[in-house]
């Protein structure tokens, strides 16, 4: 009996081990929430500093605390900072080029916005926030003008 026992739990620690040496998806660590400023931004650089993270889920993880710190800090270099790397690991993240693009706007680097409304309409023109992109490019440059 204690040496089945001891057996079973053998293989309770493999299973563990192999699950904790794998890499994680977005969806089964439920990346970092957003929407609560400070709580999310620690949860995130949390899940990040884990290194277990797929590169999707990564470029999530960055793309969301990039959102926490630009929505809810007003800290746009960091913001700025997350979305680049973001972009590093998904080129194509249309949405990264979108609140890059506000952060940079919110900071005063309005060509850098432009560029990047601009970016985000070319990658994806139908997309349900083109609006969003449309507004805050029109926005850069008003302030270009001004």
């Amino acid at each position: 009996m204690k040496q089945g026992f001891a057996r079973a739990l053998g293989g309770v620690s493999l299973v563990v081990a192999l699950t904790l040496a794998m890499p994680v998806s977005a969806q089964s660590l439920g990346i970092c929430f957003t929407g609560s400023g400070k709580a999310a931004i620690h949860d995130c650089t949390r899940k990040i500093n884990l290194g277990r993270l797929e590169s999707k889920a990564l470029a999530i993880a960055y793309y969301n605390r990039g959102f926490e710190y630009k929505e809810n800090t007003d800290q746009f270099d960091l913001a700025i900072e997350d979305f680049n790397r973001a972009l590093r690991i998904n080129p194509s993240y249309t949405s990264a080029y979108m609140h890059r693009g506000d952060a940079y706007r919110r900071a005063g680097n309005f060509e850098r916005a432009i560029a990047d409304f601009d970016r985000a309409l070319q990658l994806d023109p139908k997309n349900k926030y083109r609006e969003y992109a449309t507004e805050g490019r029109d926005k850069a440059r008003e302030k270009i003008k001004n």
